[in-house]
Order: C-alpha cells, then sequence, then structure tokens
C-alpha cells in the first residue's frame, strides 16, 4: 500500500470541541499519511486550528500523541481512531 492510499478512520471531537464539529464521534476517508490526515480533518471539521485550537489541543492517534506517531514514520491503517482532545478544562 503506498501513503497517498484513502482508509477510513474514526474521529473523535471530545468536549468543547464538539461546540465547533456538532459531532463526538465521525468516520472519515483520509490519506494513510498521519500529516495529510490531520489537514483534511481539521479542514472538513470547520475547526479554528490556527492560531486558536492548535496551542490548546492534543492530538492522538490511537492514544499515542500524534508528533510521536508521524516521528515513528508511520502510516494510518484501516479504522485507527485519531482523537482531538482539549488540553485544559474549565469550570
Amino acid at each position: 500500500m503506498s501513503p497517498s492510499h484513502s482508509i477510513r478512520v474514526k474521529v473523535r471531537f471530545a468536549s468543547l470541541l464538539q461546540r465547533y464539529t456538532s459531532v463526538l464521534n465521525v468516520e472519515l476517508e483520509v490519506p494513510q499519511d498521519p500529516e495529510k490526515a490531520l489537514a483534511r480533518i481539521v479542514e472538513s471539521s470547520g475547526l479554528p486550528w490556527k492560531d486558536t485550537l492548535e496551542k490548546t489541543t492534543g492530538v492522538f492517534i490511537n492514544r499515542i500523541p500524534a508528533s510521536r506517531f508521524i516521528r515513528q514514520k508511520r502510516l494510518l491503517s484501516e479504522g485507527d481512531t485519531i482523537s482531538f482532545i482539549p488540553m485544559a478544562g474549565g469550570g
């Protein structure tokens, strides 16, 4: 399989992020390349990512920080879960 092959993944928008996406969970078709997949998810979800959520949201791929997953040069697989989780909560 080439890195440009599209696969379906589960995407989870936790907590306050649902305010932007209107959904908790969704399945999307994305490239296997995790960086390209994350860019497509952010673009299609309507998240105000740059300058707003990028610094305050943790992104995990199968419970592994996305930055580590990418650094390890891993590719996404069919059925993987990508979670967007706000790092700070308010009371």
